[in-house]
Protein backbone atom coordinates (compact mmCIF):
# COMPACT_ATOMS: atom_id res chain seq x y z
CA UNK A 1 0.00 0.00 0.00
CA UNK A 2 1.30 3.07 -0.97
CA UNK A 3 0.18 6.81 0.19
CA UNK A 4 -0.45 9.30 -2.46
CA UNK A 5 -0.06 13.13 -2.04
CA UNK A 6 0.77 16.63 -3.50
CA UNK A 7 4.62 15.81 -3.47
CA UNK A 8 5.05 11.96 -5.18
CA UNK A 9 1.37 12.31 -7.16
CA UNK A 10 2.92 13.25 -10.16
CA UNK A 11 5.76 10.84 -10.13
CA UNK A 12 3.80 7.75 -9.31
CA UNK A 13 0.79 8.65 -11.64
CA UNK A 14 2.64 6.57 -14.41
CA UNK A 15 2.52 3.26 -11.83
CA UNK A 16 -1.14 4.23 -11.28
CA UNK A 17 -1.93 4.30 -14.60
CA UNK A 18 -0.37 1.55 -15.37
CA UNK A 19 -1.47 -1.43 -12.74
CA UNK A 20 -5.45 0.47 -13.08
CA UNK A 21 -4.93 -0.11 -17.06
CA UNK A 22 -3.71 -4.19 -16.49
CA UNK A 23 -6.09 -4.79 -13.64
CA UNK A 24 -9.15 -7.49 -13.41
CA UNK A 25 -11.08 -5.74 -10.97
CA UNK A 26 -10.51 -2.57 -8.92
CA UNK A 27 -11.84 -1.64 -5.43
CA UNK A 28 -12.93 1.57 -3.80
CA UNK A 29 -13.58 2.96 -0.35
CA UNK A 30 -14.36 6.53 0.81
CA UNK A 31 -13.74 8.27 3.58
CA UNK A 32 -15.99 11.76 4.47
CA UNK A 33 -15.92 14.50 6.57
CA UNK A 34 -19.76 13.72 7.55
CA UNK A 35 -22.73 11.43 6.87
CA UNK A 36 -25.58 13.43 7.97
CA UNK A 37 -27.29 16.51 6.77
CA UNK A 38 -29.21 17.86 10.44
CA UNK A 39 -30.07 15.79 13.17
CA UNK A 40 -33.77 16.52 12.78
CA UNK A 41 -34.95 13.24 11.55
CA UNK A 42 -34.92 14.58 7.78
CA UNK A 43 -32.14 13.40 6.13
CA UNK A 44 -32.21 10.21 8.69
CA UNK A 45 -31.95 6.75 7.16
CA UNK A 46 -35.05 5.24 7.70
CA UNK A 47 -37.62 2.07 6.78
CA UNK A 48 -39.76 4.55 5.14
CA UNK A 49 -37.31 5.41 2.69
CA UNK A 50 -37.81 4.22 -1.05
CA UNK A 51 -34.94 4.25 -2.95
CA UNK A 52 -35.31 7.56 -4.85
CA UNK A 53 -36.48 9.06 -0.82
CA UNK A 54 -33.00 7.42 0.11
CA UNK A 55 -31.30 8.86 -2.99
CA UNK A 56 -32.43 12.90 -2.29
CA UNK A 57 -31.05 12.44 1.34
CA UNK A 58 -28.09 10.99 -0.05
CA UNK A 59 -27.45 13.35 -2.73
CA UNK A 60 -28.08 16.52 0.27
CA UNK A 61 -25.36 14.88 2.40
CA UNK A 62 -22.76 14.67 -1.21
CA UNK A 63 -23.59 18.33 -1.45
CA UNK A 64 -22.81 19.20 2.03
CA UNK A 65 -19.77 17.55 2.86
CA UNK A 66 -16.57 16.73 1.43
CA UNK A 67 -14.67 13.37 0.06
CA UNK A 68 -11.70 13.34 2.53
CA UNK A 69 -10.16 10.10 1.39
CA UNK A 70 -10.17 7.81 -1.36
CA UNK A 71 -9.05 4.24 -1.30
CA UNK A 72 -8.20 2.46 -4.57
CA UNK A 73 -6.77 -1.16 -5.02
CA UNK A 74 -5.83 -2.84 -8.42
CA UNK A 75 -6.09 -6.65 -8.47
CA UNK A 76 -4.18 -8.02 -11.17
CA UNK A 77 -3.74 -11.63 -12.13
CA UNK A 78 -0.73 -13.52 -12.50
CA UNK A 79 -0.29 -15.20 -15.95
CA UNK A 80 -0.51 -18.90 -14.87
CA UNK A 81 -1.78 -19.27 -11.47
CA UNK A 82 -4.75 -18.16 -9.55
CA UNK A 83 -2.57 -15.75 -7.73
CA UNK A 84 -3.26 -12.29 -7.47
CA UNK A 85 -1.52 -8.91 -6.63
CA UNK A 86 -3.20 -6.14 -4.48
CA UNK A 87 -2.17 -2.60 -5.35
CA UNK A 88 -3.47 -0.51 -2.90
CA UNK A 89 -3.20 3.54 -2.88
CA UNK A 90 -4.14 5.70 -0.76
CA UNK A 91 -5.73 9.19 -1.48
CA UNK A 92 -5.75 12.20 0.89
CA UNK A 93 -8.16 14.71 -0.97
CA UNK A 94 -8.31 18.48 -0.51
CA UNK A 95 -10.21 20.90 -3.22
CA UNK A 96 -8.25 23.25 -3.31
CA UNK A 97 -9.38 27.08 -4.67
CA UNK A 98 -8.53 28.09 -8.35
CA UNK A 99 -9.92 30.93 -9.76
CA UNK A 100 -13.80 30.94 -9.32
CA UNK A 101 -13.48 27.65 -7.78
CA UNK A 102 -13.56 28.24 -3.55
CA UNK A 103 -15.33 24.89 -2.30
CA UNK A 104 -17.33 24.96 0.82
CA UNK A 105 -17.77 21.79 2.71
CA UNK A 106 -19.27 20.77 6.51
CA UNK A 107 -17.60 18.76 8.62
CA UNK A 108 -19.03 16.33 11.30
CA UNK A 109 -17.60 16.31 14.77
CA UNK A 110 -18.43 12.35 15.12
CA UNK A 111 -17.24 11.90 11.75
CA UNK A 112 -13.41 13.54 12.37
CA UNK A 113 -13.74 11.80 15.54
CA UNK A 114 -13.89 8.48 14.17
CA UNK A 115 -11.44 8.98 11.50
CA UNK A 116 -9.04 10.50 14.20
CA UNK A 117 -9.50 6.97 16.16
CA UNK A 118 -8.74 5.14 12.91
CA UNK A 119 -4.98 7.30 12.64
CA UNK A 120 -6.55 9.56 9.92
CA UNK A 121 -4.27 12.18 9.63
CA UNK A 122 -5.72 15.88 9.24
CA UNK A 123 -2.38 18.04 8.86
CA UNK A 124 -1.49 15.83 5.54
CA UNK A 125 -5.02 16.06 4.67
CA UNK A 126 -4.92 20.10 4.59
CA UNK A 127 -1.26 20.18 3.85
CA UNK A 128 -0.67 17.87 1.29
CA UNK A 129 -4.15 16.11 0.17
CA UNK A 130 -4.55 15.95 -3.85
CA UNK A 131 -6.82 18.57 -5.39
CA UNK A 132 -9.60 17.11 -7.70
CA UNK A 133 -12.71 18.89 -10.04
CA UNK A 134 -15.44 17.37 -11.09
CA UNK A 135 -15.69 17.48 -15.08
CA UNK A 136 -18.33 20.91 -15.15
CA UNK A 137 -16.21 22.96 -13.05
CA UNK A 138 -12.68 22.10 -14.90
CA UNK A 139 -15.42 22.95 -18.11
CA UNK A 140 -16.03 25.91 -16.38
CA UNK A 141 -12.72 27.22 -15.37
CA UNK A 142 -11.20 26.39 -19.44
CA UNK A 143 -13.88 28.69 -20.36
CA UNK A 144 -12.80 31.47 -18.24
CA UNK A 145 -9.39 30.83 -19.58
CA UNK A 146 -10.33 30.61 -22.87
CA UNK A 147 -12.50 33.84 -22.74
CA UNK A 148 -9.03 35.61 -21.16
CA UNK A 149 -11.18 36.16 -17.72
CA UNK A 150 -9.53 33.48 -16.02
CA UNK A 151 -8.02 34.91 -12.16
CA UNK A 152 -6.48 32.84 -9.77
CA UNK A 153 -7.07 35.09 -6.44
CA UNK A 154 -4.65 32.83 -4.47
CA UNK A 155 -1.33 35.33 -4.66
CA UNK A 156 -4.12 37.64 -2.96
CA UNK A 157 -3.94 35.46 0.27
CA UNK A 158 -0.08 35.31 -0.10
CA UNK A 159 0.63 39.25 -0.27
CA UNK A 160 1.82 40.51 3.11
CA UNK A 161 1.27 37.25 5.14
CA UNK A 162 2.62 34.23 3.70
CA UNK A 163 6.02 33.56 5.07
CA UNK A 164 7.07 31.48 2.18
CA UNK A 165 6.17 33.82 -0.56
CA UNK A 166 8.21 36.52 1.55
CA UNK A 167 11.33 34.71 1.74
CA UNK A 168 11.11 33.28 -1.99
CA UNK A 169 10.51 36.90 -3.48
CA UNK A 170 13.45 38.53 -1.17
CA UNK A 171 15.99 35.71 -2.25
CA UNK A 172 15.25 36.33 -5.92
CA UNK A 173 15.24 40.11 -5.67
CA UNK A 174 18.99 39.56 -4.28
CA UNK A 175 19.60 36.71 -7.15
CA UNK A 176 18.51 39.17 -9.83
CA UNK A 177 21.48 41.06 -9.09
CA UNK A 178 23.53 38.76 -8.93
CA UNK A 179 23.27 36.25 -11.81
CA UNK A 180 24.76 36.59 -15.03
CA UNK A 181 22.73 36.21 -18.44
CA UNK A 182 22.02 32.53 -18.61
CA UNK A 183 22.68 31.19 -15.68
CA UNK A 184 20.19 29.50 -13.39
CA UNK A 185 19.62 28.62 -9.26
CA UNK A 186 16.79 27.17 -7.38
CA UNK A 187 15.04 28.88 -4.71
CA UNK A 188 12.62 26.75 -2.34
CA UNK A 189 8.90 27.27 -3.21
CA UNK A 190 6.01 25.19 -2.19
CA UNK A 191 4.53 22.06 -3.70
CA UNK A 192 1.59 21.99 -6.24
CA UNK A 193 -0.34 24.70 -7.25
CA UNK A 194 1.16 27.47 -4.96
CA UNK A 195 4.41 26.53 -6.78
CA UNK A 196 2.94 27.51 -10.15
CA UNK A 197 1.69 30.87 -8.30
CA UNK A 198 5.01 31.96 -6.94
CA UNK A 199 6.09 31.44 -10.62
CA UNK A 200 3.50 33.17 -11.86
CA UNK A 201 4.09 36.19 -10.31
CA UNK A 202 8.24 35.85 -10.44
CA UNK A 203 7.43 36.38 -14.12
CA UNK A 204 5.07 39.25 -13.32
CA UNK A 205 7.95 41.20 -11.10
CA UNK A 206 10.93 40.40 -12.69
CA UNK A 207 10.78 39.94 -16.30
CA UNK A 208 14.44 39.44 -16.85
CA UNK A 209 13.69 35.51 -15.71
CA UNK A 210 12.59 32.69 -16.33
CA UNK A 211 10.80 29.87 -14.33
CA UNK A 212 10.89 26.08 -13.97
CA UNK A 213 8.99 24.15 -11.13
CA UNK A 214 11.62 21.20 -9.70
CA UNK A 215 9.59 19.48 -7.03
CA UNK A 216 9.16 22.12 -4.13
CA UNK A 217 11.88 24.52 -6.17
CA UNK A 218 12.45 26.58 -8.76
CA UNK A 219 14.39 26.97 -11.09
CA UNK A 220 15.04 30.56 -12.49
CA UNK A 221 17.04 31.41 -15.05
CA UNK A 222 18.42 34.80 -16.25
CA UNK A 223 17.50 35.66 -19.82
CA UNK A 224 20.67 37.58 -21.44
CA UNK A 225 19.85 41.11 -22.12
CA UNK A 226 19.70 40.28 -26.22
CA UNK A 227 17.19 37.95 -26.15
CA UNK A 228 14.74 39.53 -23.39
CA UNK A 229 12.90 41.41 -26.17
CA UNK A 230 11.96 38.20 -27.87
CA UNK A 231 10.36 36.79 -24.37
CA UNK A 232 6.34 37.24 -24.91
CA UNK A 233 5.56 37.42 -20.79
CA UNK A 234 1.68 37.55 -21.30
CA UNK A 235 2.02 34.18 -23.62
CA UNK A 236 3.85 32.68 -20.43
CA UNK A 237 1.32 33.85 -17.91
CA UNK A 238 -1.57 32.18 -19.95
CA UNK A 239 0.76 29.03 -20.24
CA UNK A 240 0.57 28.90 -16.06
CA UNK A 241 -2.72 29.55 -16.07
CA UNK A 242 -3.61 26.79 -18.06
CA UNK A 243 -1.01 24.20 -16.03
CA UNK A 244 -2.83 25.59 -12.62
CA UNK A 245 -6.53 24.10 -13.85
CA UNK A 246 -4.71 20.93 -15.21
CA UNK A 247 -3.24 20.68 -12.25
CA UNK A 248 -6.05 21.20 -10.15
CA UNK A 249 -7.94 18.23 -11.91
CA UNK A 250 -5.52 16.58 -9.18
CA UNK A 251 -6.97 13.33 -8.35
CA UNK A 252 -9.54 13.08 -11.21
CA UNK A 253 -6.92 12.07 -13.70
CA UNK A 254 -7.24 8.33 -11.78
CA UNK A 255 -10.98 8.68 -11.89
CA UNK A 256 -10.78 9.15 -15.83
CA UNK A 257 -8.46 6.28 -16.29
CA UNK A 258 -10.61 3.92 -14.10
CA UNK A 259 -13.60 5.41 -16.50
CA UNK A 260 -11.62 4.76 -19.42
CA UNK A 261 -10.70 0.51 -18.70
CA UNK A 262 -14.31 0.05 -17.74
CA UNK A 263 -12.80 -2.04 -15.47
CA UNK A 264 -15.34 -4.30 -13.04
CA UNK A 265 -15.70 -2.19 -9.77
CA UNK A 266 -15.68 -3.69 -6.20
CA UNK A 267 -17.00 -2.07 -3.72
CA UNK A 268 -18.62 -2.48 0.12
CA UNK A 269 -21.74 -1.36 0.90
CA UNK A 270 -21.04 1.20 -2.00
CA UNK A 271 -24.16 3.49 -2.23
CA UNK A 272 -23.05 6.21 -0.34
CA UNK A 273 -19.57 5.99 -1.84
CA UNK A 274 -20.95 6.16 -5.85
CA UNK A 275 -23.02 9.03 -4.85
CA UNK A 276 -19.96 11.29 -3.54
CA UNK A 277 -17.76 9.91 -6.41
CA UNK A 278 -21.01 11.42 -9.33
CA UNK A 279 -20.74 14.61 -7.10
CA UNK A 280 -17.06 15.51 -6.46
CA UNK A 281 -15.19 13.72 -9.63
CA UNK A 282 -17.87 12.94 -12.63
CA UNK A 283 -20.53 16.27 -11.91
CA UNK A 284 -23.29 17.94 -10.69
CA UNK A 285 -25.64 15.01 -9.07
CA UNK A 286 -29.06 15.58 -10.87
CA UNK A 287 -32.81 15.83 -8.99
CA UNK A 288 -33.85 12.94 -10.62
CA UNK A 289 -32.70 9.48 -9.46
CA UNK A 290 -33.28 7.55 -12.75
CA UNK A 291 -30.63 10.25 -14.14
CA UNK A 292 -28.61 8.99 -11.35
CA UNK A 293 -28.49 5.53 -12.03
CA UNK A 294 -28.16 5.96 -15.80
CA UNK A 295 -24.87 8.35 -14.96
CA UNK A 296 -23.64 5.64 -13.07
CA UNK A 297 -24.02 2.73 -14.90
CA UNK A 298 -22.37 4.71 -17.89
CA UNK A 299 -19.47 5.38 -15.86
CA UNK A 300 -18.76 1.95 -14.13
CA UNK A 301 -20.81 -0.46 -16.11
CA UNK A 302 -19.92 -3.67 -13.69
CA UNK A 303 -20.45 -3.34 -9.81
CA UNK A 304 -20.53 -5.71 -7.35
CA UNK A 305 -21.19 -4.70 -3.52
CA UNK A 306 -19.90 -7.54 -1.29
CA UNK A 307 -22.28 -6.56 1.02
CA UNK A 308 -25.25 -7.56 -1.10
CA UNK A 309 -23.26 -10.71 -2.76
CA UNK A 310 -22.75 -12.39 0.64
CA UNK A 311 -26.52 -12.75 1.26
CA UNK A 312 -26.85 -15.12 -1.64
CA UNK A 313 -23.38 -16.78 -1.05
CA UNK A 314 -24.39 -17.44 2.76
CA UNK A 315 -27.57 -19.46 1.27
CA UNK A 316 -25.53 -21.69 -0.02
CA UNK A 317 -25.93 -24.98 2.01
CA UNK A 318 -22.25 -26.07 3.28
CA UNK A 319 -21.48 -22.66 4.09
CA UNK A 320 -24.64 -21.90 5.73
CA UNK A 321 -23.63 -25.12 8.00
CA UNK A 322 -20.43 -23.77 8.56
CA UNK A 323 -21.85 -20.86 9.75
CA UNK A 324 -19.50 -18.27 8.42
CA UNK A 325 -20.22 -15.71 6.01
CA UNK A 326 -23.46 -14.87 8.14
CA UNK A 327 -22.40 -11.78 9.41
CA UNK A 328 -22.08 -9.03 6.42
CA UNK A 329 -19.79 -6.68 8.52
CA UNK A 330 -16.28 -5.87 5.96
CA UNK A 331 -14.39 -6.80 8.84
CA UNK A 332 -16.35 -9.95 9.77
CA UNK A 333 -16.43 -11.48 6.43
CA UNK A 334 -12.65 -10.90 5.80
CA UNK A 335 -11.93 -12.79 9.13
CA UNK A 336 -14.08 -15.79 7.86
CA UNK A 337 -13.14 -15.93 4.29
CA UNK A 338 -9.38 -15.47 4.82
CA UNK A 339 -9.63 -18.17 8.30
CA UNK A 340 -8.75 -21.09 7.74
CA UNK A 341 -12.17 -22.95 8.08
CA UNK A 342 -12.88 -20.16 5.18
CA UNK A 343 -9.90 -21.74 3.03
CA UNK A 344 -11.10 -24.77 2.79
CA UNK A 345 -14.76 -24.18 2.10
CA UNK A 346 -13.66 -24.18 -1.55
CA UNK A 347 -10.71 -26.08 -2.32
CA UNK A 348 -7.69 -24.15 -4.47
CA UNK A 349 -8.80 -20.56 -3.21
CA UNK A 350 -7.60 -17.51 -5.14
CA UNK A 351 -4.22 -16.31 -3.23
CA UNK A 352 -3.86 -12.66 -2.85
CA UNK A 353 -0.62 -10.97 -1.96
CA UNK A 354 -0.09 -7.43 -1.41
CA UNK A 355 3.10 -6.65 -2.03
CA UNK A 356 5.07 -3.01 -1.28
CA UNK A 357 2.40 -2.18 1.53
CA UNK A 358 3.40 0.28 4.42
CA UNK A 359 2.51 -0.79 7.93
CA UNK A 360 1.23 2.54 8.25
CA UNK A 361 -1.62 2.13 6.18
CA UNK A 362 -2.74 -1.54 7.22
CA UNK A 363 -5.65 -0.90 9.25
CA UNK A 364 -9.18 -0.46 9.47
CA UNK A 365 -10.65 2.77 7.93
CA UNK A 366 -7.75 3.43 5.99
CA UNK A 367 -9.37 3.59 2.93
CA UNK A 368 -7.30 1.89 1.05
CA UNK A 369 -6.72 -0.75 3.42
CA UNK A 370 -10.77 -1.36 3.54
CA UNK A 371 -10.69 -1.32 -0.54
CA UNK A 372 -8.17 -4.41 -0.24
CA UNK A 373 -10.60 -6.37 1.90
CA UNK A 374 -13.55 -5.56 -0.02
CA UNK A 375 -11.64 -7.05 -2.91
CA UNK A 376 -10.21 -9.92 -1.40
CA UNK A 377 -14.05 -11.39 0.09
CA UNK A 378 -14.81 -10.35 -3.42
CA UNK A 379 -12.70 -13.03 -5.05
CA UNK A 380 -13.08 -15.77 -2.33
CA UNK A 381 -16.87 -15.46 -2.62
CA UNK A 382 -16.84 -15.90 -6.04
CA UNK A 383 -14.54 -18.96 -6.12
CA UNK A 384 -17.20 -19.90 -3.60
CA UNK A 385 -19.89 -19.31 -6.24
CA UNK A 386 -17.57 -21.15 -8.61
CA UNK A 387 -17.34 -24.18 -6.88
CA UNK A 388 -20.95 -24.59 -6.50
CA UNK A 389 -20.72 -25.91 -10.07
CA UNK A 390 -17.42 -26.94 -11.21
CA UNK A 391 -14.47 -28.74 -9.20
CA UNK A 392 -11.38 -26.20 -8.57
CA UNK A 393 -8.99 -28.98 -8.86
CA UNK A 394 -9.93 -30.49 -12.49
CA UNK A 395 -10.94 -27.08 -14.00
CA UNK A 396 -8.41 -24.03 -14.95
CA UNK A 397 -9.70 -21.17 -12.95
CA UNK A 398 -9.80 -17.61 -14.78
CA UNK A 399 -11.26 -14.62 -13.49
CA UNK A 400 -13.49 -14.99 -16.27
CA UNK A 401 -15.20 -17.37 -14.74
CA UNK A 402 -15.59 -15.39 -11.39
CA UNK A 403 -17.15 -12.59 -12.99
CA UNK A 404 -19.65 -15.23 -15.13
CA UNK A 405 -20.75 -16.72 -11.62
CA UNK A 406 -21.14 -13.40 -10.15
CA UNK A 407 -22.86 -11.83 -13.02
CA UNK A 408 -26.35 -12.26 -11.65
CA UNK A 409 -25.84 -10.03 -8.53
CA UNK A 410 -23.64 -7.57 -10.91
CA UNK A 411 -25.01 -3.78 -10.54
CA UNK A 412 -27.00 -4.86 -7.10
CA UNK A 413 -25.72 -2.02 -4.27
CA UNK A 414 -27.06 -2.41 -1.04
CA UNK A 415 -29.48 0.15 0.44
CA UNK A 416 -29.41 -0.33 4.77
CA UNK A 417 -32.39 0.08 6.20
CA UNK A 418 -34.73 0.75 3.05
CA UNK A 419 -37.97 -0.14 1.32
CA UNK A 420 -35.96 -2.46 -0.59
CA UNK A 421 -32.70 -4.41 -0.09
CA UNK A 422 -30.63 -2.76 -2.81
CA UNK A 423 -30.97 -0.66 -5.88
CA UNK A 424 -30.24 -1.94 -9.82
CA UNK A 425 -27.90 0.00 -11.04
CA UNK A 426 -28.55 -1.56 -14.67
CA UNK A 427 -32.54 -2.14 -14.66
CA UNK A 428 -35.58 -1.79 -12.69
CA UNK A 429 -35.37 -1.91 -8.64
CA UNK A 430 -36.65 -5.06 -7.07
CA UNK A 431 -39.96 -4.99 -4.62
CA UNK A 432 -40.44 -4.12 -1.61
CA UNK A 433 -39.79 -7.38 0.59
CA UNK A 434 -40.92 -5.07 4.09
CA UNK A 435 -44.49 -5.60 5.71
CA UNK A 436 -46.99 -3.11 5.07
CA UNK A 437 -47.01 -0.05 7.21
CA UNK A 438 -49.16 -0.33 10.57
CA UNK A 439 -51.19 2.58 11.92
CA UNK A 440 -51.30 3.06 15.76
CA UNK A 441 -54.03 4.93 17.51
CA UNK A 442 -52.65 5.81 21.27
CA UNK A 443 -53.97 7.44 24.16
CA UNK A 444 -51.91 10.20 26.17
CA UNK A 445 -48.28 9.00 24.44
CA UNK A 446 -45.82 10.78 22.94
CA UNK A 447 -43.52 9.57 20.11
CA UNK A 448 -40.31 8.85 22.17
CA UNK A 449 -42.86 6.89 24.61
CA UNK A 450 -44.44 4.78 21.71
CA UNK A 451 -40.84 4.10 20.38
CA UNK A 452 -39.97 3.06 23.97
CA UNK A 453 -42.68 0.73 23.93
CA UNK A 454 -42.33 -0.83 20.76
CA UNK A 455 -38.72 -1.15 20.88
CA UNK A 456 -38.53 -5.10 22.60
CA UNK A 457 -40.63 -6.16 20.41
CA UNK A 458 -39.00 -4.79 16.63
CA UNK A 459 -36.81 -2.18 14.95
CA UNK A 460 -39.17 0.14 13.15
CA UNK A 461 -39.26 3.80 12.44
CA UNK A 462 -42.73 5.88 13.88
CA UNK A 463 -43.85 9.12 11.61
CA UNK A 464 -46.11 11.31 13.80
CA UNK A 465 -49.87 11.90 11.37
CA UNK A 466 -52.34 13.61 13.46
CA UNK A 467 -52.36 14.17 17.33
CA UNK A 468 -52.85 10.83 18.69
CA UNK A 469 -52.06 8.99 15.26
CA UNK A 470 -48.32 7.56 13.88
CA UNK A 471 -47.77 5.17 10.85
CA UNK A 472 -44.97 2.66 11.72
CA UNK A 473 -42.48 0.88 9.57
CA UNK A 474 -41.16 -2.61 10.69
CA UNK A 475 -38.42 -4.18 9.63
CA UNK A 476 -39.79 -7.57 8.89
CA UNK A 477 -42.79 -9.80 9.86
CA UNK A 478 -41.54 -11.55 12.12
CA UNK A 479 -41.30 -8.33 14.24
CA UNK A 480 -44.40 -7.38 13.00
CA UNK A 481 -46.23 -10.67 14.54
CA UNK A 482 -44.55 -9.99 17.69
CA UNK A 483 -45.99 -6.25 17.79
CA UNK A 484 -49.37 -6.66 16.96
CA UNK A 485 -49.64 -10.02 19.40
CA UNK A 486 -48.07 -7.50 22.36
CA UNK A 487 -50.46 -5.31 22.33
CA UNK A 488 -53.69 -6.84 21.31
CA UNK A 489 -55.33 -6.12 24.11
CA UNK A 490 -53.42 -3.04 25.43
CA UNK A 491 -56.02 -0.38 25.13
CA UNK A 492 -53.54 2.28 25.12
CA UNK A 493 -52.22 1.63 21.85
CA UNK A 494 -54.48 0.49 18.81
CA UNK A 495 -52.94 -1.14 15.76
CA UNK A 496 -54.63 -1.36 12.19
CA UNK A 497 -53.23 -1.77 8.67
CA UNK A 498 -52.35 1.31 7.32
CA UNK A 499 -54.15 2.95 4.40
CA UNK A 500 -52.58 6.02 3.05
CA UNK A 501 -55.98 7.60 2.02
CA UNK A 502 -57.68 6.76 5.37
CA UNK A 503 -54.76 8.09 7.61
CA UNK A 504 -52.02 10.30 5.66
CA UNK A 505 -53.47 13.71 7.02
CA UNK A 506 -50.58 14.98 7.30
CA UNK A 507 -49.73 14.32 3.54
CA UNK A 508 -50.20 17.90 1.51
CA UNK A 509 -53.49 17.94 -0.22
CA UNK A 510 -54.37 14.63 1.10
CA UNK A 511 -56.93 15.73 3.99
CA UNK A 512 -58.98 17.79 1.00
CA UNK A 513 -58.48 14.52 -1.14
CA UNK A 514 -60.08 12.60 1.86
CA UNK A 515 -63.35 14.61 1.61
CA UNK A 516 -63.76 14.61 -1.80
CA UNK A 517 -63.27 10.84 -2.25
CA UNK A 518 -65.97 10.98 0.77
CA UNK A 519 -68.32 12.63 -1.59
CA UNK A 520 -67.83 10.95 -4.51
CA UNK A 521 -67.96 7.71 -2.26
CA UNK A 522 -71.20 8.54 -1.31
CA UNK A 523 -72.61 9.47 -4.30
CA UNK A 524 -71.61 6.05 -6.09
CA UNK A 525 -73.68 4.23 -3.41
CA UNK A 526 -76.89 6.62 -4.23
CA UNK A 527 -76.50 6.07 -7.93
CA UNK A 528 -76.16 2.54 -7.65
CA UNK A 529 -79.48 2.32 -5.39
CA UNK A 530 -80.90 4.63 -8.41
CA UNK A 531 -79.89 2.34 -10.22
CA UNK A 532 -81.00 -0.82 -8.53
CA UNK A 533 -84.66 0.81 -8.30
CA UNK A 534 -84.76 1.51 -11.69
CA UNK A 535 -85.59 4.72 -11.26
CA UNK A 536 -84.25 6.08 -14.62
CA UNK A 537 -85.17 10.43 -13.96
CA UNK A 538 -81.89 11.89 -14.91
CA UNK A 539 -83.14 15.45 -13.64
CA UNK A 540 -83.30 14.09 -10.37
CA UNK A 541 -79.94 12.35 -10.73
CA UNK A 542 -78.33 15.15 -11.27
CA UNK A 543 -79.90 17.21 -8.71
CA UNK A 544 -78.74 14.81 -6.23
CA UNK A 545 -75.10 14.99 -7.54
CA UNK A 546 -75.05 18.67 -7.36
CA UNK A 547 -76.33 18.55 -3.92
CA UNK A 548 -74.13 15.53 -2.74
CA UNK A 549 -71.11 15.99 -4.40
CA UNK A 550 -70.81 20.29 -4.09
Amino acid sequence: MTDINRTNFDVKFKEIDSVLRSAKIVAIDCEFTGLKVDDDGGYSTSLFDSPSARYTKLRACAQAFSLCQIGITAFTKHPSDNVYSAHSFSFNLFPQQIGSVDNRFLCQSSSLEFLARHKFDYNAFVNSGLPYLNHEQEKELTRQWEAGIFRNNRLDKFKGSDPDFERCEKEISRLVKTLGGGESCEVRGRWGLDNLVFQREIIKRFKALKTKAEGESIRITKIPAALRRKVDTSKELNALDREMITYATGFRKVFDVIVDTKVPIVGHNMLFDLVFIHEKLYKTLPAKYAEFKRNIHQIFPIVWDTKHLVVHVGRIPKIRQSSLCQDSNLVSLHDDLSSNRGRYLALAPPAVTLPNSSEDLLHLHNAAYDSYLSGFCFLRMAHLLFAEDRDPLTHRVDVDHYLRVSGPYANRVNVARATVPFIDLAGEDPPSRRPKWISIRVADLTQDQLASRMAPYASMDIKRVADNRYVAAVSDFRSLEAVVKAFSSDDSIHITKYNQWKHSTSTPGVGRFNARAKRLLRFQRVRNSIHESRIYNFGLLKLMTRLIYF
